[in-house]
């Protein structure tokens, strides 16, 4: 099973989308396929989800 690793701010991959199940295994896919978000303290975390299901 992979666990998984966690990059700066509250980014974690793999990350799943919730409605679709679409998988992101790198940071380069998790901006192709989701997107980031930047929040009010600057930090960037990653889109619930995909960008597919969110348009």
């Amino acid at each position: 099973m992979h666990r998984g690793f966690f990059m700066s701010g509250s980014i974690k991959l793999p990350h799943s989308c919730p409605k679709c199940g679409e998988t992101a295994y790198t940071a380069v896919e998790l901006q192709e396929k989701f997107g980031y978000r930047t929040t009010s303290s600057k930090s960037a975390s990653n889109q619930s989800w995909c960008k597919k299901c969110r348009s």
